[in-house]
Formats: C-alpha cells, sequence, structure tokens
C-alpha cells in the first residue's frame, strides 16, 4: 500500500498525513472519545517530529485527514487503519473533529469511503475494529455499517467488542 496515496469520492477526499497536521490531529483526538485507540499515542510526551517520524517508518499504518468538499471545503477529521497482513486490515477508528461537522452523518460516509480503501485497493478479506461495549453510538454505528460483534474482551478495565466485517466480494477460505 502506497504511503502517499490520497483517495477521494464527490463528497470527501481522504488524503496522507503530513507533519503540519500534527497539531490539529492533536487537538481533535484530545477531545474525542478515542483519543487512547487511534493513533495509540500519550501527546503530552511526544514531539511532533518524533510522531511523524515513528508514523514514517510504520509502514503498516495509514492515517488520512478526511477533507470535506462539498460543505464546508476543508478538513474536518481523520481516520486510521493498520494492514495486519495479506488478508486483515484493522480499522482504527476515525474521529470528526470539527465541532460543526459532527452529527451531519458524515461517519457512516467515511466509514463507507474507508471501507473501499480496505476492501478494494488493500483488497483485504475482512476488517476488524476494537470499541468499548459503553460507546452504544459508535457500536450502533459499525454495526450499520456492516459490522458485527465476534467477541469481547477486557482491555485497559473496559469492555470491549471486537468487531468484524467481511469483503463481500472476496472469496473466504473455510
Amino acid at each position: 500500500m502506497n504511503k502517499h496515496s490520497s483517495y477521494e469520492n464527490h463528497e470527501f477526499k481522504f488524503r496522507e498525513i503530513k507533519n503540519k497536521d500534527y497539531n490539529l490531529i492533536k487537538q481533535w483526538i484530545m477531545k474525542s472519545s478515542i483519543r487512547d485507540t487511534i493513533l495509540n499515542s500519550d501527546y503530552s510526551k511526544i514531539t511532533r517530529r518524533k510522531w511523524y517520524r515513528n508514523y514514517k517508518k510504520d509502514e503498516k499504518l495509514l492515517i488520512y485527514i478526511v477533507e470535506e468538499k462539498q460543505v464546508y471545503g476543508m478538513p474536518i477529521g481523520t481516520t486510521a487503519i493498520r494492514i495486519i497482513d495479506d488478508d486483515v486490515v484493522e480499522f482504527m477508528g476515525f474521529v470528526i473533529g470539527e465541532t460543526k461537522a459532527k452529527n451531519k452523518g458524515y461517519g457512516m460516509k467515511i466509514i463507507e469511503l474507508t471501507h473501499k480503501i480496505i476492501f478494494n485497493k488493500i483488497n483485504s478479506k475482512y476488517s476488524y475494529l476494537q470499541v468499548n461495549c459503553n460507546d452504544r453510538h459508535a457500536v450502533k454505528t459499525y454495526i450499520s455499517s456492516g459490522y458485527k460483534i465476534n467477541s469481547f474482551i477486557e482491555k485497559e478495565d473496559k469492555d470491549i467488542y471486537i468487531m468484524r466485517a467481511i469483503n463481500k466480494n472476496k472469496k473466504m477460505d473455510l
């Protein structure tokens, strides 16, 4: 997967993060309920240079800025995926960071475009994610976008669902 990729449809452009995006992403994530999972970084202890250098070294991690094209014409959030192997991609989540863009239905649309990357560009057999069981809105959104609860774990004293979506266009080995 090319680290310098961008993807778009009529409504969004996903572009790979740049070093200059650090402060914007930090601001969005610090306001977000998933700040501990999307980038797995403690922003109070990591410098921009180190954060970006670590990202560039990690060939399996892809983080995109989500630019909304029709209404706001600006970045509204971020989405991240990690390629585990040829068949599996972890959808690390998304953040709609711009307050004015929240509750507009963008979440489902961001997941849909992220799925096109996972299932059409990467050609993964399935995608999985981890979500806090208490985040009912997120669980409902993921179920509506094709994820099913696959298992349950306890992680750092939180109850977590492992959810999975299958690439319906790819033959599965049984």
